[in-house]
């Protein structure tokens, strides 16, 4: 997920500023079939942007979070944590593999730019 904020003065983030542009592939499995729901994947050799104004304060962050495990967090772990018994053995197995898919995402990288105040 490509991700951006402008910055005030202080250089903290502004409320309602964010911009966010997700990169992947949504399928989902029905009656045996899958079902491609939607792929901003890259091709070698693509690039992907963001689009946000700049504020007063000339200075944005912009960073790129992995989520390595976002089908299985959110379309395999939460059905069947819904659906399972509660408090069985299962429950609990799929809640831990739920906190593992959570604890793999990372940040690939974050900078933040500053442009020229003489900029017209």
């Amino acid at each position: 997920m490509m991700m951006g904020v402008a910055l005030n003065e202080a250089g903290e983030p502004i409320v309602g500023t964010e911009v966010s542009s997700i990169i992947q592939r949504r399928v989902e499995s029905i009656d045996g079939n899958w079902i491609e729901h939607a792929d901003t994947r890259l091709l070698p050799g693509q690039s992907a942007t963001l689009e946000m104004p700049w504020p007063s304060s000339g200075t944005v962050r912009l960073w790129l979070e992995v989520h390595p495990d976002d089908f299985y967090d959110h379309s395999v772990y939460d059905g069947l944590l819904r659906d399972l018994p509660k408090n069985s053995a299962a429950v609990q197995l799929i809640a831990e593999a739920d906190r593992r898919a959570q604890a793999n995402r990372y940040r690939v990288f974050e900078t933040t730019l500053r442009r020229s105040r003489n900029r017209q």
